[in-house]
């Protein structure tokens, strides 16, 4: 008989960047499921997100959650660097790599093994941006504050949704 060729790894530390109102949905349940599975949360130092990018350095999150803004102000932190030495590079599609690489570990922590975003919907280009700039996709959970978490990537989730019927509202 021949065995197997796969194994079986360690569990993956999760280390959680919360930022969210914690009246917020998105906020809570990035807490309560890393808490639930024995994670670690780290909350940025100031709610204005002024100071967010410093924060995420510092801990080098395993799993986050990002809302549009956030993917906003990562691009603008890409697109400012690629003018800066965009002018002298002698292969520019070099250059937009290395500093997606940049990105992902020196402003994104280095270590984010899963990202989904929510509260509002991304902007096809820049998800694109966003899952080119990481490595893997993103799932997206917008609309989640009004049904709970029900709907990932725009499919509803079974379970937890057993049942459900659509009303047109006038």
């Amino acid at each position: 008989m021949v065995k197997p060729t796969w194994r079986v790894l360690p569990p993956v530390p999760m280390f959680y960047m919360h930022y969210m109102p914690m009246n917020h949905s998105f906020g809570r349940s990035g807490v309560f499921s890393t808490l639930g599975s024995g994670g670690t949360c780290f909350f940025t130092t100031k709610s204005d997100l002024s100071t967010l990018f410093d924060d995420i350095k510092m801990a080098r999150p395993t799993f986050m959650g990002i809302v549009p803004r956030i993917c906003e102000m990562v691009y603008q932190q890409y697109q400012a660097e690629l003018e800066r030495r965009g002018p002298g590079a002698a292969d520019s599609e070099a250059l937009k790599h290395e500093l997606m690489l940049e990105i992902r570990n020196a402003v994104l922590g280095g270590r984010l093994l899963n990202c989904n975003f929510g509260s509002a919907p991304l902007a096809p280009e820049l998800r694109q941006f966003m899952e080119f700039c990481l490595g893997f996709p993103m799932d997206d959970y917008y609309g989640t504050t009004e049904i709970s978490g029900a709907v990932r990537n725009t499919r509803i989730m079974r379970p937890p949704v057993i049942d459900f019927k659509l009303d047109d509202v006038p």
